[in-house]
């Protein structure tokens, strides 16, 4: 019985142990995106917000929340007539349906010198709507959907690599995978997947099993468990 005790025990352990590799939090130290599964987009801009080199305090924290919370509530208004900026402010409204804000606030905090604000987006487009898709901004196109809508769109998964040893992919493995998630990112930025990446586009960087960077000036496609 202890023998058997025992191989049950290590068995849950090594359970446990590959359920956790299955999926990430995110926990960011610079800016970058991160991809849920159910199509949210958390954006996180991770700045400097150190005032020891000014005889006058440039930076607010105060003022930064009021500057980001005036700015989702706006959006939300003109988007979903919903003037809220954290999605706990949606629980006491009676609706015939669930109601999501287009862009709720998930965190702001600064603290060792550094500002983190991390926002949650219904899905890409709302990303591209409230960022904007300029030269300005590190993501000018996202687009977050499965390898099916991939398939249904005649994607070649041209120029893509096996993300765990670099080689090159075969599309008909790609194809396969068909709910499996598809990402399309285009600019200069760190994406977080909340699954195990699987494939990328030739020449981006593997971070760690769940992140990737882009390579500018391209579309970057990426696939994830």
């Amino acid at each position: 019985m202890k023998r058997t005790l025992l191989f049950s025990l290590l068995l849950i352990s090594a359970l446990f142990l590959c359920a956790c590799t299955e999926s990430t939090t995110f926990e960011p130290k610079e800016s970058g995106i991160f991809i849920r599964r159910d199509r949210h987009v958390i954006g996180a801009e991770v700045e400097s917000f150190d005032n020891s080199s000014f005889e006058t305090p440039r930076y607010s924290d105060t003022e930064l929340t009021a500057f980001v919370e005036d700015s989702v509530r706006a959006y939300n208004e003109e988007k979903a007539n919903l003037p809220y900026v954290r999605a706990e402010e949606l629980k006491d409204i009676k609706s015939e349906e669930e109601l999501v804000l287009p862009v709720s606030i998930q965190l702001i905090n600064v603290a060792d010198k550094v500002a983190t604000v991390m926002l949650d987006y219904a899905d890409s487009a709302n990303y591209l709507a409230f960022n904007g898709t300029s030269e300005a901004v590190d993501i000018q196109n996202l687009i977050v959907g499965t390898v099916k809508n991939g398939n249904d769109s005649n994607l070649t998964y041209s120029n893509m690599v096996k993300a765990e040893d670099g080689s090159d992919a075969m599309a008909v493995d790609i194809m396969d995978l068909d709910k499996y998630m598809l990402v399309a990112v285009e600019g200069n930025t760190l994406v977080t997947c909340e699954g195990k990446i699987f494939f990328m586009t030739k020449g981006m960087e593997l971070v760690d099993e769940f992140t990737v960077r882009t390579v500018p000036g391209e579309t970057n496609y990426i696939v994830f468990k």
